[in-house]
């Protein structure tokens, strides 16, 4: 809450937020007021790609320098195109540099008492700011830009999430990287730092249909068009909010399937023309469904605890999915559902078939299941899943893994997952207000799966049954995109070469890559170098990076699948040229990402790094090796004090929790800390005493019902502390607003579809549950319930031609989801299918569709 400050020269100032330091060698407690004032959103979304402007304002009222430092998430495939810097007014000049060299200049101007600025990236999603020498009384505004892709979502729209919070990231003991040091370093409020406003407009050659927020109350303006594009714009409805969670837009797109090329040209620096190319299409195909080994990996550690029996825990939107995979499995396939933490474990030694012992033990597991396992330890259970045999040579393993993501070795993961990716593929669900988005989406990228996240304020389980669609099918992976035209070089002209193994015995490199004579890094073609796996419904994006001579006129995308060749074609007309830098951004990112990843070490690190450098300055772009550095020249003055560090906290995400057997560290009368060896604290009444934890020599505890074998390693550690909820006790401030066609402003916050859904759903899934294994139905009071009719009455309705009472009782149960359930069809598409093809085989003499008729003229 505001006050008047005290100290030094500026008495009487009104300032906003402050903590207190007990760190300091005071004689009284210090109020420091928190020099972030402000953050301000501005995007423009047009089609399938966002420009996000990110505004922060910083305000120094103390009597000596500071430097500001604040650690805040990103897109993790964003392209960091800008960084723009004023004091006081007067606009600062900022260049890319080496990350050493920008470091260097940044120390050496503070040295010098100059104000300066340094943005460089600490993770793919998560980048640090630093204002230094920030002098008395001066006031500093930045604005970081990026530019991101935009997934598709639900088959009628594309998604923006724009994390807003860090959540705090579990680091093992042996994390011992910079970037893990950073993360475990951050501070953490359950207050708001700094208000929060959000501004968007979106562009549309098409017609936008509808702008919607599952996150946050937006309200939106009239749809207007000009120069040939429809407009809209959106904002929040509460003016202001709270950094605890991701933005999420939901923008309904019409022909949303349409292919789309764009082909931009820009000066080059050496005054040449310069080409790039993005090519987008939304698949649509159905391919003969492939026998697999399905497993499940539960994140079950404290982050997903979100309190005592909060709806919006992420433990709990796991268990939700998990129930509707169960009863969504096909009649042959194997299964088995892993929980981790700082232990790790299976329901099963290994996969078994799916049958109905083996499903009402999972169901009972499921049931069970808490947030109890400490810390967020997945390396482990991901390498021990990976390296056991499949449960049978004609199934294919796939691989699903639920999770927040709060973990530091995400590259760790992901390149386990990479170096194991011909052995099964690998989806991610996403769950609660600020998921990893780096492991979750690097996880499904590097494992040949789809990646998918939900809120709190999200229906999860349409997201499921499209992630267990596309495992179910086998995946398009023979993709080829040409660029057709005058002195256009073929896609496969450009090759990427297998790694170099020294084969010499020396102790100087036996059997690790080398240089191979003449390698080279390309700079122009496709991007990526492999087109990923392609799925039904999910956008495929591909750029290409044109040397001057090369003029394209269309694209010609060629697939290979068990059916035959699928083949589209796009032409570049007068439509598809267009002029400025981002198309050229997006795929230089693209590159530079392929390198970041490249964990086969087809190149040797000196040539990764020295073209990510080429690329980065080239196309101003932040990266791991490259950074924004502005140093203002105008002289700062001599102060009696010298500068300090005033960290900006983080806000917890909403949900964000713990549940028993979490260990918690805090820090009395600072900010909340996160420690190597915790992941969630308690905030009832502070100061709290510090959790302890010791290792075990044991095999670990079991994790919950249905038996189980224990797969922890001695070395793991488990958690003798009890703890209470880790989340805000403050009302959730959260609407879901949808706009109809853009053509009214409206305030409210309700979200009428939200309890349409829970009413729904409690229902239909009350009649999932009576199906086994098999597809079979059997009769059970939700039937009773929604039929209005007894057993008896249903029975004696029952045709001649259908001999079974079973049978008879599926077709029923068939006919009354997709009745009673029509809107609803993307939650039990997959259960009806099984019941279908199982009345088939049983009751080859009997007209199913006929019957369903029948079912129909009874309910």
């Amino acid at each position: 809450m505001p006050f008047l400050n005290q100290l030094g020269k500026l008495n009487h100032v009104e300032c906003g937020l402050v903590y207190f330091l007990d760190q300091l060698h005071l004689s009284h407690q210090a109020t420091v007021p928190v020099p972030l004032k402000s953050v301000a959103l501005k995007v423009r979304l047009l089609d399938f790609v966002a420009q996000v402007t990110v505004e922060q304002e910083y305000l120094n009222v103390e009597n000596r320098p500071i430097e500001a430092l604040y650690l805040f998430p990103v897109e993790e495939e964003a392209a960091v195109i800008d960084f723009e810097a004023k004091v006081d007014g007067r606009t600062i000049t900022t260049h890319v540099k080496e990350k050493d060299q920008a470091r260097q200049d940044y120390q050496e101007a503070i040295a010098n008492q100059q104000t300066a600025f340094l943005l460089e990236e600490t993770k793919p999603d998560v980048f640090q700011i630093k204002v230094g020498h920030l002098k008395p009384g001066a006031q500093a505004s930045v604005a970081i830009k990026y530019v991101v892709e935009l997934p598709v979502e639900d088959l009628n729209s594309v998604r923006l999430s724009i994390p807003t919070t860090i959540a705090p990231r579990y680091v093992p003991l042996n994390d011992s990287s910079e970037a893990a040091q950073k993360l475990a370093r951050i501070p953490y409020t359950f207050d708001a730092q700094a208000p929060l406003t959000i501004q968007v407009e979106c562009a549309s050659k098409k017609a936008i249909e509808f702008l919607k927020s599952p996150s946050h109350g937006i309200v939106c303006q009239a749809q207007a068009r000009k120069n040939g594009l429809n407009f809209t714009q959106a904002s929040l409805a509460a003016t202001v909010a709270e950094m605890d969670r991701d933005f999420i837009l939901l923008a309904g797109v019409a022909d949303i399937h349409d292919p789309t090329v764009y082909l931009e040209e820009s000066d080059g620096d050496d005054g040449a023309q310069a080409k790039a190319g993005m090519v987008s299409l939304v698949p649509s195909f159905a391919l003969m469904d492939q026998k697999v080994e399905l497993i499940f990996l539960v994140d079950r550690s404290g982050s997903m605890g979100g309190g005592w029996g909060s709806v919006e825990a992420g433990i709990n939107q796991a268990k939700k999915a998990l129930e509707l995979f169960l009863h969504s499995l096909p009649a042959d396939c194997y299964f088995n559902i892993w929980s981790f933490g700082s232990k790790f474990d299976a329901l099963f030694a290994q996969s078994v078939l799916y049958d109905d012992d083996t499903l009402a033990q999972a169901k009972a597991h499921v049931a069970t299941m808490e947030a109890n396992y400490g810390g967020t330890e997945i390396l482990q259970p991901i390498n021990q899943i990976l390296a056991s045999p499949p449960a049978h040579p004609d199934h294919l393993r796939q691989i699903f893994v639920l999770t927040d993501g709060a973990v530091s070795n995400d590259i760790q993961v992901i390149a386990a997952v990479r170096a194991n990716s011909t052995k099964a593929r690998v989806f991610s669900l996403g769950l609660g207000a600020s998921a990893s988005r780096h492991l979750v989406k690097g996880i499904a990228r590097s494992g040949n799966g789809t990646a998918v996240f939900a809120t709190a304020q999200e229906d999860l389980r349409p997201k499921v049954q499209s992630q267990l669609k596309n495992a179910l099918q086998p995946a398009i992976t023979n993709v080829a995109v040409e660029w057709v035209g005058q002195d256009v070089a073929p896609s496969d002209s450009v090759t990427v070469p297998d790694p170099v193994v020294e084969t010499k015995n020396t102790l100087l490199g036996f059997m690790k890559s080398k240089p191979s004579p003449g390698q080279t890094i390309p700079i122009h073609g496709q991007c990526p170098f492999n087109i990923p796996h392609v799925f039904d419904g999910n956008r495929l994006l591909v750029y290409r990076l044109f040397a001057e001579a090369e003029k394209p006129t269309k694209v010609v995308i060629t697939a290979k699948t068990p059916s035959g060749p699928l083949t589209a074609q796009v032409k570049i007309g007068e439509g598809s040229r267009i002029e400025g830098e981002f198309v050229h951004q997006l795929a230089a990112r693209k590159r530079i990402q392929d390198l970041e990843e490249d964990h086969s070490q087809r190149f040797e690190p000196t040539l990764k790094k020295e073209a990510i450098i080429r690329l980065a300055k080239k196309y101003r772009l932040a990266s791991s090796h490259t950074s924004f550095v502005g140093i203002d020249s105008a002289e700062s003055g001599r102060y009696l004090y010298g500068m300090v560090t005033r960290e900006i906290k983080n806000q917890v995400p909403q949900g964000f929790g713990s549940s028993p057997g979490n260990a918690m560290m805090q820090r009395r009368g600072g900010p909340i800390m996160m420690s190597c060896m915790s992941e969630a604290m308690s905030i009832s009444d502070p100061p709290m005493a510090m959790r302890k934890m010791k290792k075990s020599a044991s095999r670990g505890r079991g994790g919950g019902g249905g038996g189980g074998f224990s797969a922890m390693s001695s070395d793991n550690l488990i958690l003798d502390a009890q703890c209470g909820t880790f989340g805000s006790t403050k009302a959730m401030d959260v609407g879901a607003q949808e706009m109809d066609d853009c053509e009214e402003e409206s305030d409210s916050t309700d979200s009428v579809d939200a309890i349409t859904t829970t009413k729904t759903s409690s229902s239909i899934e009350g009649v999932i549950g009576l199906q086994n294994a098999k597809g079979m139905f059997s009769w059970g009071p939700a039937m009773e319930t929604l039929t209005q009719k007894s057993q008896d009455e249903v029975m004696k309705a029952k045709p001649v031609e259908v001999a079974s009472s079973q049978a008879w009782i599926t077709i029923v149960a068939v006919a009354l989801i997709q009745k009673q359930f029509a809107n609803d069809k993307d939650l039990w598409e997959l259960v009806v299918e099984k019941s279908l093809k199982i009345l088939k085989k049983q009751c080859p003499e009997v007209d199913i569709q006929a019957a369903i008729q029948k079912a129909n003229a009874l309910l």
